[in-house]
């Protein structure tokens, strides 16, 4: 009789893991700036303040058009009106109208900060491995404990 063949097990990340969550965060941040007009912080708690929008009122849309390629957070609000969640539920035609007009503006910073993010977490990873491991052994494997439900750096 021939044997039976065994699952492949499914492997599981190890614990949380802390510059994975702060990736996440910047990545979100760069969005939320660029679309929202805020951090996500201040998306999800701030309240319902948006100014009404009409079809020929469209300046403020085009405040936020420079020729600066500056790579700042501050770059993504300048003339980008801030939508939060409460204005999303109250007035979601001009949420929309006001999302869609700060991502025009806004697009392409978006894409460059979301490109050099990902290479700058790539390289610092590589080029602090030493340090992290030497972190994640003396600190944080005694407080927070190993394995599964362990936290890393």
């Amino acid at each position: 009789m021939a044997r039976r063949r065994r699952r492949k097990r499914v492997r599981r990340q190890a614990g949380i893991k802390i510059l994975n969550i702060l990736e996440s965060y910047t990545y979100a941040s760069i969005l939320s700036n660029g679309i929202m007009g805020a951090d996500p912080l201040t998306v999800i708690t701030d309240p319902a303040n948006i100014e009404s929008y009409s079809a020929t009122d469209r300046g403020w849309l085009m405040a936020g058009r420079r020729n600066s390629w500056a790579m700042e957070p501050q770059s993504l609000r300048a003339g980008s009106q801030v939508v939060s969640l409460g204005d999303i539920i109250t007035k979601p035609g001009d949420s929309l109208a006001v999302m869609v007009g700060n991502t025009k503006n806004s697009l392409l910073p978006m894409a460059a900060m979301s490109i050099t993010t990902g290479i700058a977490f790539r390289l610092g990873r590589r080029l602090l491995r030493k340090p992290i491991a030497n972190v994640n052994r003396n600190i944080m494997k005694p407080i927070f404990g190993g394995g599964a439900s362990g936290v890393k750096l």
